[in-house]
């Protein structure tokens, strides 16, 4: 039983994150995506 427990609040924890993500409210209204430096060199460098 507790198994289960963990396994349904590991798909829960995991289904948030995938939905709601590691987001901020913009300045500017919009939602802000929050990167690590190396992931957002390597976003900046592909849109290159």
């Amino acid at each position: 039983m507790i198994a289960v427990v963990l396994w349904v609040v590991t798909l829960v924890g995991a289904g948030w994150f995938f939905v709601n993500g590691w987001t901020a409210k913009g300045t500017d209204g919009r939602m802000e995506i929050l990167l690590a430096p190396h992931e957002r060199d390597l976003i900046l460098g592909e849109m290159r």
